[in-house]
């Protein structure tokens, strides 16, 4: 069926088609875990050392200049 916008094909449309396969467990048995993967690579003093390192970064940001905004202009 063809869609038209003032005698002008505009829309195409077709049927869908039907996929060739489920791509649902369609990788399934092709990999392998090794390790843990729950649990963080990082040790606790690390992962408490970015979390300070973050928070300073942020209090440096909010304690950083305002914006400055652009002056209005006068209408005459």
């Amino acid at each position: 069926m063809t869609i038209t916008k003032r005698g002008v094909p505009f829309v195409k449309l077709v049927p869908v088609d039907v996929p060739a396969r489920l791509v649902l467990g369609a990788l399934e048995g092709r990999f392998s875990s090794v390790g843990d993967l729950v649990s963080s690579p990082l040790s606790d003093r690390e992962w408490k050392a970015m979390e300070r390192a973050r928070d300073a970064q942020w209090e440096r940001w909010m304690k950083g200049p305002a914006p400055r905004r652009a002056p209005r202009r006068r209408v005459r």
